[in-house]
């Protein structure tokens, strides 16, 4: 699982960190300390990847969650 942002003005999302990698279930987890670079909105969500191994190097994205947004000053 990794978190990602997009603020206003990118065009892309950002890739923020990545959690460990899990066998199955729900045990994937992610924590960030995020600062904001500059006011404006900041949207981040939760992307979860299905590997093949815990070495693969092309994840295939299975499931995205819905927004959180935040209002930064």
């Amino acid at each position: 699982m990794c978190l990602e942002s997009h603020s206003s003005g990118q065009k892309t999302w950002q890739q923020i960190s990545c959690g460990t990698v899990v066998p199955a279930g729900t045990e994937a987890r992610d924590v960030a300390h995020i600062k904001a670079a500059r006011e404006g909105i900041v949207e981040y969500r939760a992307v979860v990847y299905g590997l093949t191994s815990p070495t693969d190097h092309h994840p295939v994205r299975e499931r995205t969650s819905g927004l959180a947004t935040v209002s930064t000053r």
